[in-house]
């Protein structure tokens, strides 16, 4: 069963997304996605964790959250990659 996202949930991926929206890959981009993370700016992180986990199950088009200049697929690979580094950081 697909969901939706939280209001909260979307903005943690719209500040993701923001980081690489304009990189030709966004896998590129990554390690700066991290690096956001680890400050702690916009939330903890558990809540990027569960935020990235709510996106990727959802039926939510990510594309639809910010400008669209990369197709959902990718944007998704994006958030797996992501979301596999997060879980070896404690």
């Amino acid at each position: 069963m697909k969901f939706e996202l939280s209001d909260r949930h979307a903005g943690l991926m719209r500040s993701l997304i923001d980081v690489v929206q304009l990189e030709r890959d966004p896998l590129d981009g990554v390690d700066r996605v991290l690096a956001t993370v680890h400050t702690g700016t916009d939330g903890t992180l558990e809540e990027y964790r569960a935020a990235i986990d709510q996106a990727l199950a959802s039926n939510v088009r990510l594309t639809r959250l910010v400008p669209e200049y990369h197709p959902e697929d990718i944007l998704r690979r994006f958030l797996v990659e992501v979301r596999r580094r997060l879980s070896v950081i404690n």
